[in-house]
């Protein structure tokens, strides 16, 4: 993986700990853990840099997508700003 795609990956690692941290839910929120395991899957991709692992990455966004998408469906305010 180039250096330029390792930035990316931790600017968005950055900024879903921040999207962690302004969520007013239980850790043990179903979409919390989502989103932890999300933010797991770019720290691992980042540090590893291998296409394998990217590849995982990419699957976990798409099931990451649908789960945003259930959410906006919600009376989530978090979702609605």
């Amino acid at each position: 993986m180039p250096e330029d795609a390792a930035q990316i990956m931790g600017k968005c690692a950055v900024e879903i700990e921040q999207h962690l941290h302004a969520i007013v839910q239980p850790h043990t929120n179903p979409h919390v853990v989502t989103i932890n395991a999300l933010l797991d899957s770019v720290l691992q991709t980042r540090l590893s840099r291998d296409n394998m692992t990217a590849v995982r990455l990419l699957q976990k966004v798409t099931y990451f997508k649908v789960i945003v998408k259930e959410l906006r469906n919600t009376n989530s305010d978090y979702f609605r700003r």
